[in-house]
């Protein structure tokens, strides 16, 4: 009798001022597929046909959450909510989380710090921090602060799953 072992995938989304990171990850953080997606020219249909969904559908999908840039809206935020609400809607079927950056940032940073050593190369959260932390939990360099900061999202997942707690940042 042979075993065949389903592999998992864990997605990571970052919106942005009118694009979204959008990184998939198995569970061993190797990056599956990777891609800034513009929704200021990406439809509700075209943001779906541009997705993985069915190479790697997701266990997990762990969003940053969206907000207006200068507490005001620009042209692309209507774009931007109708994106992530065509993600939001075709993955409903994985465990879904939100977090403010500055939650999630924090909370990875101690976290990989305590078990991994991971030392932030600079004085804040800013983009720099976010390509290291993605290079170290997953070997690649990003091009882009919003795919590294979706590599990050995406390992929230991963860890959740590994936990076993209820949700992610759950106290030990």
């Amino acid at each position: 009798m042979t075993s065949s072992i389903v592999e998992t995938y864990h997605w990571g989304n970052d919106p942005a001022y009118r694009t979204s990171g959008v990184v998939v990850l198995n569970q061993d953080k190797k990056v599956m597929w990777s891609r800034v997606m513009d929704f200021s020219v990406l439809g509700f249909s075209e943001t779906l046909d541009c997705l993985p969904l069915l190479e790697f559908p997701p266990k997990t999908i762990v969003f940053e959450r969206f907000v207006s840039y200068g507490e005001s809206r620009t042209k692309y935020s209507e774009h931007i909510l109708m994106g992530l609400g065509a993600i939001i809607d075709r993955t409903r079927e994985a465990e879904q989380f939100f977090f403010r950056a500055i939650d999630w940032k924090v909370a990875l940073a101690k976290r990989t710090f305590i078990e991994e050593g991971f030392v932030n190369p600079g004085k804040s959260m800013d983009k720099r921090f976010s390509k290291a932390l993605a290079t170290h939990l997953t070997g690649v360099k990003f091009k882009t602060d919003h795919e590294a900061d979706a590599a990050c999202l995406a390992s929230i997942g991963i860890r959740h799953v590994a936990s076993h707690r209820s949700a992610p940042f759950e106290p030990a």
